[in-house]
């Protein structure tokens, strides 16, 4: 793929401020102001996965053993965490930034950069666009969201760190390295401490951005004579902190997830009474699918119970359709994948996924459809991975995914 002038670009970073707390507090808003730890019990043996600024001002971080957070703020509210609503809202997020961009490349969770350029000849317009994809997060999801926008990336990112937990910092195109001189060096994201241990070990003490953008090449090549570093991952973070980063967005235009749901007046038990309603649903999401040129390889049911627990069952399609007729026959499938026995259902979605645009070429040899295998490591899929191994750690199970 070639890559487009930094210059041309204009680049958009989205950061969902404390993701996982804004998640809880949106389905319990009793919670909010009050300090939520999120990985399991107190007198658990795991660790933290999240916390809030509550119980963050009072000493509790991401990493530090549970019953360390409790003795540190015993009034926290620990939770267990819940990564299929977390996965859910992600996909909604996504959703919601797509109405006015895209190409999104979701590097995490709560993590986005957006490609911003077709709107760069109209700063108002840029602007705008926004400021209401932030104020529907805020509105649909109660996610605050910290925007920044540069003609790269790394002054996106950083613009966007400046902007926490829910502004707005707009880098005007052509002073990319004036706004990130007078900054710390801190806030370049993934800078090496090993690297900053090298220069200082020459004399070389970075204190701003500047002072890296400044290096000299006698400086690098003194560096890498003293076999202290590789002159190229120096000259590389040299041009970073000068705003010179020519990463292009590398996020698909079509959307992770497209889904229909539907909140079922009173509790229906098991699969009989929920048949219909499912294939009803399936149906809708087919002509949205429809409208939107979209076909999808793989369909989910998810039915939530009185409990709030959410249980999913999935089918891979043989191939990749919009069919109506063969959506419905899925979701009837997946629904008695979902639901072993009957349970009460307060709520069920129709989610279609492993999409591709209507002119994509479909593979030769289409799978049949077998049981659920595990889902493409997509970087959102990899991102609930690493979370659940972080509320499961050190044997401390307070999380349950059933099966599909």
């Amino acid at each position: 793929m070639q890559k487009r002038s930094a210059m041309a670009r204009q680049v958009l970073h989205i950061h969902l401020d404390g993701f996982f707390v804004a998640v809880e507090r949106a389905r319990r808003p009793e919670l909010v102001g009050q300090p939520i730890v999120i990985g399991g019990r107190a007198d658990g043996a795991g660790r933290v996965a999240a916390v809030s600024a509550e119980a963050g001002a009072v000493g509790v971080c991401m990493g530090l053993p549970l019953r360390e957070a409790a003795t540190r703020c015993p009034g926290a509210h620990f939770l267990p965490g819940n990564l299929d609503a977390y996965g859910e809202v992600a996909e909604a997020a996504d959703a919601l930034v797509r109405r006015a961009f895209s190409r999104v490349e979701w590097v995490s969770l709560d993590e986005a950069y957006v490609d911003a350029t077709d709107l760069r000849p109209d700063m108002g317009k840029l602007v705008t666009a926004t400021e209401a994809i932030r104020a529907a997060l805020r509105r649909e999801l109660g996610l605050p969201a910290a925007c920044g926008i540069g003609a790269s990336k790394i002054t996106a990112r950083v613009a966007s760190h400046l902007a926490r937990p829910s502004g707005l910092l707009y880098v005007l195109p052509g002073y990319d390295a004036r706004f990130l001189a007078p900054l710390a060096i801190d806030v370049l994201p993934g800078l090496p401490q090993s690297l900053r241990e090298s220069l200082a070990s020459c004399g070389v003490r970075l204190a701003t951005l500047g002072d890296l953008a400044c290096l000299s090449d006698d400086v690098i090549n003194g560096l890498v004579s003293c076999e202290k570093t590789r002159g190229s991952e120096v000259t590389l973070w040299r041009r970073l902190a000068s705003g010179d980063d020519d990463r292009v967005v590398l996020g698909s235009p079509v959307p992770r997830v497209v889904a229909v749901q539907t909140k079922l007046e009173g509790a229906f038990v098991g699969v009989d009474g929920l048949a219909s309603r499912v294939q009803d649903l399936a149906r809708d999401l087919a002509s949205e699918l429809g409208r939107r040129r979209l076909l999808a390889r793989q369909l989910t049911v998810r039915a939530t119970d009185v409990t709030d627990a959410m249980h999913n069952g999935t089918v891979i399609l043989t191939m990749a359709t919009s069919s109506a007729t063969a959506l419905a026959a899925a979701a009837a499938t997946a629904l008695r994948r979902a639901l072993g026995w009957p349970r009460s259902v307060t709520a069920l979605s129709v989610r279609a996924s492993s999409l591709c645009a209507w002119d994509a070429q479909p593979p030769l040899f289409p799978a049949r459809d077998v049981k659920p295998q595990r889902a493409p490591r997509t970087r959102v899929a990899r991102s609930l991975r690493d979370l659940e191994r972080i509320l499961l750690v050190a044997g401390d199970r307070p999380l349950t995914r059933r099966a599909s």
